[in-house]
């Protein structure tokens, strides 16, 4: 398999300092890349399979799924490994999508049981007043629909996408992320959400779903997407008026950094809404965004929790590596030949994880992925065991072994 990352000598010569528009038109900031504090040791060759990770997340997930949701869904582990119940949020159907996605890899049938008890709980989730019901609906209840053509799972399925689309604004020509404040507010993150109305819309023939999340992708790349490629994390608009008022970070650095999720966002959300839409403007538009994260990658090739990160908070964010795995496979999958260097990319995102530094093996942790970052800023879930990490990683060696071909 050919190795992309360009060497460590190549990245400190390229290191500059990236002049990035400020925040609201308000001027510009400089802001050095987060390139020298690199690890000189470059990245690792794994040091387990695909197949092999993918059989101790078998064992892992039965284990831990025989614990009951009504008390809790998991978000993070506790110093020992062991998923943590919590309230709902926007994660709470990872650990469910984990056991669908793990199901359809070993035709388990203890394992296709355990993912239907946590399945039925998340149902409220349809009427969560929030922009992350795809997360938390299509996770799970779309990816029971899929794997056992269930029809007692549609109703579920279509009041999320009623609940999501009425947070369209046409003023705005977005859907709106955020309730506080007296700004329209709308995140990178609310990309990943699109899906669920366009998989809706075909399902259930609804031209109001895919409008709505056609229209949020057209505004998600007049105003998140920089020259550069980078991404801004928040966009605040007026609600009246549909114009810009702010953009800044809530997760990330600074207003001008690149936060590293929010980038792999950026890269899994244009590739399927490009998948949806046939979108060439979409898919061009994945592409810069990937082409961004690829350059800006330390030697290790694991991204930092954000680029543009001091040394004195150097830490990875290893969800971001598989979140953008994934969106660079599907990337490659639509363009086809030319596609090459972003699936060897994407393989070697995941290769750079197959190793004791990012990977648990350790039977007695129920974490498959080490090092996950969630909030830095706000001192939440730093390089640790994460649901959402572990799903995603899941789905980009389902996809890299050809097990599916796209998203289940």
């Amino acid at each position: 398999m050919m190795m992309i990352f360009k060497p460590l000598s190549l990245i400190i010569a390229v290191a500059f300092l990236l002049t990035i528009q400020a925040c609201g038109g308000g001027g510009e900031a400089k802001l050095s890349l987060a390139t020298h504090f690199t690890e000189a040791s470059g990245p690792q060759s794994p040091s387990i399979s695909r197949e092999e990770l993918l059989d101790i997340a078998v064992e892992k997930y039965t284990r831990a799924a025989v614990s009951e949701p009504e008390e809790g869904f998991f978000r993070s582990i506790d110093n020992q490994g062991v998923w943590q119940p919590d309230s709902m949020s926007w994660t709470s159907g990872f650990f469910t999508g984990s056991l669908w996605q793990l199901a359809h890899h070993s035709q388990n049938e203890e394992l296709i049981n355990l993912a239907q008890k946590w399945t039925s709980p998340l149902a409220r989730a349809a009427s969560w007043p929030s922009h992350d019901i795809g997360f938390l609906v299509d996770s799970s209840f779309g990816k029971a629909l899929r794997m056992t053509q269930s029809l007692e799972y549609e109703p579920v399925l279509r009041r999320a996408a009623e609940n999501l689309q009425r947070r369209y604004s046409p003023k705005v020509g977005a859907i709106r992320s955020w309730d506080s404040g007296n700004n329209y507010t709308v995140i990178i993150d609310n990309m990943m959400n699109l899906a669920l109305l366009f998989k809706a819309a075909e399902r259930f023939s609804n031209d109001a779903f895919y409008q709505a999340a056609y229209e949020h992708m057209l505004t998600t790349q007049r105003h998140f997407i920089r020259e550069d490629g980078g991404t801004y994390h928040v966009v605040e608009f007026d609600s009246e008026t549909g114009a810009v008022i702010k953009k800044r970070t809530h997760q990330g650095y600074s207003d001008n950094s690149v936060w590293s999720r929010g980038q792999a966002w950026a890269i899994y959300g244009f590739a399927m809404a490009a998948r949806y839409t046939g979108s060439p403007s979409a898919l061009e538009t994945a592409r810069d965004a990937a082409d961004f994260f690829i350059s800006h990658l330390p030697a290790d090739g694991v991204p930092w929790w954000d680029f543009h990160t001091p040394a004195e908070q150097a830490y990875k964010d290893s969800s971001a590596s598989v979140i953008a795995a994934v969106g660079l496979w599907l990337l490659a999958e639509q363009i086809g030949e030319g596609g090459n260097s972003y699936r060897n990319q994407s393989l070697s995102l995941v290769d750079n994880l197959l190793n004791d530094e990012y990977t648990s093996a350790d039977p007695a942790q129920h974490n498959l992925l080490r090092r996950a970052s969630g909030s830095v800023p706000h001192g939440l879930e730093i390089e640790t065991g994460l649901v959402y990490a572990d799903y995603y990683l899941i789905e980009a060696i389902l996809l890299q072994t050809e097990a599916i071909t796209e998203p289940l």
